[in-house]
């Protein structure tokens, strides 16, 4: 190769990389929260310190919006429904499974096989497989949460008997029971209202329970919880209407606790501590391979050791996130040494 070509591609390289790096800058913060992936993505948390266990413990809420976790709209609604639902199952950081509303689930080909421990909801009714099915179907049918997404190749369940609930897989997957963390609500629930008609959020299983007055907001420990008790006797809702008055909530020090997955692009200003928790999501940057020197092998290859992670990680993450090493989540035992970049 002379040293002419040589200048050449190393301005043509320099220039893919630039553009590359602006991409990603540009789509990173678009990632949906709880899309599958392998790096580890930023959750930043914060809580004022309030000195006192007397003092109470405020979060976000949107009045205006639903507690359904499959009708939410708002971040903080739907993060609020982790406290009022349980899953079959809770994928755990390294991706094994902790077992809640489920004993045992077995995979067959494209049969699934779920059986339910004996757990109540909230109003003291079991839980089971007519709810299960009633879930799975708000699930497939929502449109502003993830879970729609998640069981596309789960085409179908039903009852078996009132403790065992069949799926229907359209293609065999082994690792199915890592998708079945969706909430369980009781069956018909979703029309609960008040007595004066105002609407209530589903029942759920959940480690509480949702309680308001004429003005005020609060989450009380749900006895029936299958866990036994809670941490935090009672949680007061703060309503914030709109990212604005979130933000400035934020600012002010006026929350105990934030939770965000940096989805929106925006870090915001916090008065407290914060720490990151491992995610599923990946932020990837896929190229044409049909289109000129992209469809060298090399010339990918050599792209991609070009390109700055960490420098990406460093801006649009502001340091809460890992640099991916390949497509798979780097805590993911069962593809350990076997990805690369």
């Amino acid at each position: 190769m002379t040293a002419e070509r040589n200048e050449r591609m190393k301005r043509y390289l320099l220039a893919a990389v630039a553009a590359v790096l602006a991409i990603c800058l540009s789509l990173s913060g678009c990632q949906q929260q709880g899309q599958q992936g392998g790096s580890n993505s930023a959750v930043t948390s914060s809580g004022e310190e309030k000195g006192s266990a007397e003092q109470t413990f405020l979060l976000p809420y949107t009045a205006t919006d639903s507690l359904n976790p499959y009708s939410a709209k708002t971040k903080s609604n739907q993060e609020l429904g982790n406290l009022l639902f349980d899953p079959l199952v809770k994928v755990k950081a390294d991706f094994s499974l902790e077992y809640l509303l489920a004993e045992k689930i077995e995979v067959n080909g494209t049969s699934c096989t779920v059986q339910l421990r004996d757990v109540p909801f909230s109003d003291g009714s079991a839980v089971t497989a007519e709810d299960v099915t009633f879930s799975f179907r708000a699930a497939k049918a929502s449109a502003t949460s993830k879970y729609a997404a998640q069981l596309a190749n789960v085409t179908s369940a039903s009852a078996a008997s009132a403790k065992v609930v069949s799926l229907t897989l359209s293609k065999p997957d082994k690792f199915v029971a890592n998708l079945l963390d969706f909430p369980i609500i009781k069956a018909n629930s979703d029309n609960n209202k008040t007595s004066d008609n105002k609407p209530l959020p589903p029942t759920g299983s959940g480690r509480y329970v949702y309680s308001a007055d004429s003005t005020s907001y609060w989450l009380t420990a749900n006895p029936n919880w299958q866990g036994g008790t809670v941490g935090i006797g009672r949680i007061t809702l703060e309503n914030l209407p709109d990212d604005e008055a979130l933000k400035h909530s934020i600012e002010m020090g006026g929350l105990s606790f934030y939770y965000t997955n940096l989805s929106d692009g925006l870090y915001p200003n916090m008065s407290g501590h914060s720490v990151t928790v491992p995610m599923q999501n990946l932020v990837y940057l896929g190229v044409n391979p049909t289109k000129g020197q992209l469809g060298n092998a090399q010339f990918r290859h050599a792209l991609s050791i070009a390109i700055g992670r960490d420098d990406i990680v460093k801006n649009a993450y502001y340091g809460s996130a890992v640099a991916a090493s390949g497509p798979y989540h780097a805590a993911y035992s069962a593809v350990e040494g076997i990805q690369s970049l």
